[in-house]
């Protein structure tokens, strides 16, 4: 049953993430099937890229279809009549280099190698690395057969992620030169030929990327050409995706030593006897879902005398495992680890070696944040005994729970909040509606948690209310709860609150939050369809009396009936039929064009503070692309550069996990 539970959660915690980052955009219900767009074929030059598609409307006709005829020939774009002031010049030689480059950071990627094709000067500025495609987050470099066949059953439509379809994996070149500065590169594998070819065009054009993330889907993980051709690479990720390892782990033999490396995740990969970390690392993220490989883990941890950040997933720490833990994270091995998480994991800690741990007392001095993310067993008392350890640095503790889960309930958070208090310790606090049925109709069974909880509000409140910093809540259905966490008292030093799809969160919990959170500065409501006009005007009635001097609410549901975003109903109403709010108050209407969709934001001013109110974030305007190779047989067999790179813009059933997977 703790298995299934851990699935479960795990389950649960991804929906979360992919909740913030997926479109939310359009009506309710499922999203409407989408035909690729037709295919095009320009001619283009050996080793050159080009790339084209067609903008299609919602009843699936095509527009711009001109492009099928598109050759590679040198076109001027400058006007028909020449002014003869210039001797017959071309006027676009004189315009400086910093207006060119105004332009071309509008242009999508397509439209950019076409542009590369005008002229010399176009091609240098385009391709010389000083204007790479802008906001470019996420480059995917798949195996053709890894989409289609692999992937097949992860699939949704109206993803986030451009495809890029090339006819020879030698046209990553010409990728490369307009995408040379992504955030990271994900490669998707099951060849070790073919992540050769990547790396190998990666290392020759420069990509100045900070993070290489690497997925096999057989036994060979190539980690040793990645040092080959990327030997001064960062960060690194890996995760084999074949059902062989993912739950058992893969082992990896060697370790190549690079020479800048700082930061490792490993999901599901384990060292061999032979095999260290390296000596330089700053950061380690490890996830094992097996019980068997943590001992090992824990003595491999020891030579990390750097490490900054350490988090560690689906381990089982018994009380000899927590003792090896300290033993590698002590402020004698490590000076300067601050940041220590602990997800998913499970605590069976022997009460009699409780000693053993109370006599190490502040050996984790320099830790500033403690994470716990959805844990199992003795949660409380691995809690205080590190509440123990720690010592004045320590200033974060996050906590994310299921709130009647009895390992770790919600009003035992009320009753470790004095202790925060006292010590000057600021709680990020998570909660998440349990994901399995029966768990639900347990929980609206379970009286005796909600007496707890009155009782344990009723002496720690004043305590909870003032560690209290940040809240984020997802799917969450019970009003009752949230109504009993935020009525009694204000929060002066709450400053971010985030609700994920949850019905609980009504226009009193907004009104609630209005008038108790006077330092409120970030609020997402993202796929919170009981909240309406009312409670977000609520935040206009208390702008005087808010003390923070800027507050931005993410507002995200499902468009109206008419078309509308909510931030523009909201913006039809605040203004035709609520307008005395806004007396000593300016208020303006924007609209944000990013790639995908239309953003909305309305922002209401004085001279002390602003209000935003708006249904995107930063993240809205990262670009994320997915380049395919064509298949295998085809590498192999076709001599003819003839077929074209195919640009599909919104990919037919693209994944939920696999599309968050994609742009995380």
């Amino acid at each position: 049953m703790r298995k299934i539970f851990q699935y479960e959660d795990e389950e649960m915690s991804l929906r979360a993430a992919i909740a913030q980052r997926g479109p939310r955009q359009g009506a309710k219900g499922p999203r409407p099937p989408t035909s690729p767009p037709p295919e095009i074929d320009p001619n283009v030059p050996s080793g050159s890229g080009f790339m084209t598609r067609s903008v299609r409307t919602d009843s699936g006709s095509s527009l711009g279809s001109s492009d099928s005829s598109l050759k590679y020939d040198r076109h001027s774009i400058s006007p028909t009549v020449i002014d003869t002031s210039l001797n017959g010049q071309n006027p676009f030689n004189n315009v400086p280099w910093h207006v060119m480059y105004s332009i071309f950071q509008n242009l999508e990627l397509r439209d950019r190698i076409r542009a590369s094709m005008v002229c010399k000067r176009w091609n240098s500025l385009l391709t010389d690395g000083r204007f790479p495609l802008d906001d470019l987050s996420v480059m995917n470099i798949f195996e053709y057969e890894i989409l289609n066949e692999k992937m097949e059953k992860n699939i949704q439509s109206g993803g986030k992620v451009e495809f890029v379809q090339l006819s020879e994996i030698d046209d990553l070149r010409s990728i490369f030169l307009h995408c040379d500065a992504p955030y990271a590169v994900k490669i998707w594998f099951s060849r070790l030929d073919f992540l050769e070819q990547v790396l190998e065009k990666l290392s020759d054009c420069n990509v100045k990327f900070k993070s290489l993330d690497i997925y096999p889907y057989q036994e060979y993980i190539g980690l040793s050409l990645v040092h080959e051709y990327l030997p001064d690479l960062k960060c690194i990720g890996m995760r084999p995706h074949s059902k062989d390892h993912f739950f058992t782990g893969m082992p990896l033999g060697h370790f190549p030593k690079f020479r800048g490396l700082s930061s490792l995740t490993l999901d599901s990969f384990y060292l061999d006897e032979k095999a260290e970390f390296p000596a330089g690392l700053t950061t380690l993220d490890w996830q094992s879902r097996t019980e068997t490989t943590i001992s090992e883990f824990l003595e491999r941890l020891k030579p990390l005398k750097k490490l900054n950040r350490l988090i560690m997933s689906h381990n089982h720490y018994s009380a000899l495992n927590f003792l090896k833990l300290l033993e590698a994270i002590g402020a004698w091995n490590m000076p300067n680890l601050q940041y220590l998480a602990f997800k998913l994991a499970t605590f069976h800690l022997d009460g009699r070696i409780r000693a053993h741990f109370v006599k190490m007392n502040n050996i984790l001095r320099s830790l500033r944040l403690l994470r716990m993310e959805l844990c199992y067993g003795e949660v409380m008392n691995f809690l205080n005994i590190m509440l123990e350890l720690t010592g004045d640095e320590l200033s974060v503790v996050s906590l994310t729970i299921l709130p009647r889960r009895p390992e770790f309930p919600l009003y035992r958070i009320f009753e470790m909040s004095s202790e925060f208090a006292r010590r000057g310790i600021s709680l990020h606090l998570g909660i998440m509606q349990p994901s399995s049925d029966k768990e639900k109709k347990e929980n609206n069974d379970q009286d005796e948690y909600l007496v707890e909880e009155v009782h344990a509000m009723g002496g720690f409140y004043n305590s909870f209310s003032k560690v209290l910093s940040v809240l984020d809540v997802s799917f969450l259905t019970d009003e009752g709860l949230l109504t009993n966490l935020l009525t009694p008292s204000t929060f002066p030093n709450l400053t971010e609150v985030k609700f994920i799809e949850c019905d609980a969160v009504t226009d009193p919990i907004l009104f609630k939050l209005a008038m108790s959170c006077p330092n409120l500065q970030r609020l997402s409501l993202l796929s919170c369809h009981v909240c309406t006009n009312a409670g977000i005007r609520q935040f206009v009635e208390f702008f005087h009396s808010r003390k923070s001097e800027s507050l931005k609410i993410n507002w995200q549901k499902d468009q109206e009936h008419d078309g509308r975003s909510a931030v523009t109903d909201f913006y039809m109403d605040l203004a035709s039929n609520h307008r005395s709010l806004l007396d000593d108050l300016s208020m303006k209407s924007y609209r944000k064009q990013f790639r995908v969709r239309v953003g909305e934001q309305i922002v209401i001013w004085n001279e002390q503070k602003t209000l935003y109110i708006q249904d995107f974030d930063s993240y809205d305007k990262n670009r994320f692309l997915g380049i395919v190779s064509p298949p295998f047989n085809v590498i192999e067999d076709s001599d003819s550069s003839e077929e074209a790179i195919r640009f599909v813009a919104e990919k037919t059933e693209l994944g939920k996990s696999l599309d968050s997977t994609l742009r995380l």
